[in-house]
């Protein structure tokens, strides 16, 4: 296997502050409907994304077919880190989110006739930002249209040992894609609220792609907890380095509004 795959793979598997893409965020409870449209309101929300990737990475002359689960990301990650800061007054909010993650992982096989061990190290930030318009379609149910940027900077090294000879290979690309989405946040009742996310764009990749579904319950007026599922495609080539795949799997975590 290559740099990229375990480095986007091991960022997501925190257990980042970034997309990433727009993270898992919880409902705003305190925004769920209309009544009060010129309060400001704010959401911190640490979480775990729980995921696998598939897809296909490489660096120069050395590319791997990638499919990795989460069972084995939790073995090979070094350090994570997770979580999405909120802001909104009135009908308007902003969204930060962004993952961080350090990996190293020895021994894996590249693509190709001739199968060499590979051992990587790796660091990875993926961050987005968001602003957004909410509108009000009826009671509880809340629509925001977004704009934004997701930003990846990765640093990965490489290095192959075979019976004939000994490669290293080093890159540290870094590129941001322009995005557009919107977000539906429904309150259920009282205690529990369910959303639904996506966005898409371009820009430094070819093509990128984010979807997520969240369910939240509040434990008290300014705790929650909630779970989501969340699906992130991403499509970069430039120079000698490329990924082309997705990342997927449920994420939980705890928010603190006010």
């Amino acid at each position: 296997m290559t740099v990229s795959a375990f480095v986007l793979a091991s960022a997501a598997a925190m257990i980042q502050v970034a997309g990433a893409q727009i993270a898992p965020l919880p409902v705003d409870t305190t925004h769920a409907t209309a009544a009060r449209p010129m309060r400001a309101r704010f959401i911190v929300a640490p979480y775990g994304w729980m995921t696998g990737i598939s897809g296909e990475t490489g660096v120069g002359d050395l590319s791997a077919n990638v499919d990795i689960s989460f069972s084995e990301l939790l073995s090979h990650l070094k350090f994570g880190a997770m979580g999405s800061f909120e802001a909104g007054y009135g009908h308007w909010l902003g969204v930060l989110d962004g993952m961080y993650a350090s990996v190293g992982a020895d021994r894996q096989l590249s693509r190709g006739r001739v199968q060499p061990e590979l051992d990587l190290t790796t660091k990875m930030l993926i961050s987005q930002a968001f602003a957004g318009y909410s509108v009000s379609p009826g009671p509880g149910i809340m629509v925001d249209i977004l704009a934004g940027a997701r930003l990846w900077a990765v640093d990965a090294s490489l290095a192959v040992s075979t019976d004939v000879a000994n490669r290293t290979r080093s890159r540290s690309p870094t590129w941001a894609d322009a995005l557009g989405g919107a977000r539906v946040r429904w309150a259920v009742s009282p205690k529990w609220q369910v959303s639904l996310a996506g966005d898409g764009g371009a820009g430094g990749s070819k093509g990128t792609g984010e979807g997520i579904a969240t369910a939240a319950y509040d434990v008290s007026r300014y705790w929650s907890l909630f779970a989501s599922y969340r699906y992130l495609y991403e499509h970069y080539e430039k120079g000698d380095y490329f990924f082309i795949g997705h990342m997927a799997g449920p994420a939980i975590g705890g928010a603190y509004h006010w």
